[in-house]
């Protein structure tokens, strides 16, 4: 409910710069390249990304695809590019049609209950593969799969996420010289 998730505007660029340098090899190779980012039950930090051109397609949590049709849109792609590859961004949290539920890396929980995403990429990876002939003049599409996770959240912060802290911080310290009663309760709600 919040208008702005302090990291989301370090973490979008970092995708981006990072698909941007594993395209030399799907070029190179002439590949379909997966590309898992985290982002649980929303898409933003697949959805962003390809937006600002780091891929050809996006699936997201919040719209169930057909591997299928993913596939044939990226044949297109990849037809259509001179180095004759294609990109696409998969969140997560994302499910295709015949596949239940999400995909957990394990059976383990974290403080919050919820268990630990992580392999939808390779799934995506291996179905396009097994799919791709259909789409490809009966060719298989070899796939570079990789998952960013925790290299999308390590780093340095960008000048946003440098300066909204600091601004809550300011805030909340106000507040308490202030004498505002809610204060204290702010303050633990941000630690």
């Amino acid at each position: 409910g919040a208008d702005y998730c302090i990291g989301f505007s370090t973490c979008v660029p970092r995708p981006i710069e990072m698909t941007h340098a594993l395209r030399t090899s799907a070029g190179s190779h002439e590949r379909f390249l997966v590309i898992e980012v985290f982002g649980r039950y929303a898409g933003f930090t697949a959805l962003l990304p390809a937006m600002a051109g780091a891929a050809n397609r996006c699936v997201i949590p919040e719209h169930e695809f057909d591997i299928e049709h993913l596939c044939d849109l990226m044949s297109h792609d990849r037809r259509k590019n001179p180095s004759n590859y294609s990109v696409v961004i998969v969140s997560e949290g994302t499910t295709f049609r015949g596949l239940e539920e999400m995909v957990f890396e394990d059976q383990e929980q974290d403080m919050f209950g919820h268990r630990k995403l992580g392999g939808i990429g390779d799934r995506v990876a291996r179905a396009l593969r097994e799919v791709s002939p259909k789409f490809n003049d009966g060719h298989r599409v070899n796939i570079i799969n990789q998952r960013l996770g925790y290299l999308v959240r390590c780093g340095d912060p960008d000048a946003m996420d440098s300066i909204v802290p600091m601004a809550f911080g300011n805030l909340a310290m106000d507040l308490i010289l202030d004498g505002a009663g809610d204060a204290q309760l702010f303050v633990e709600g941000l630690v």
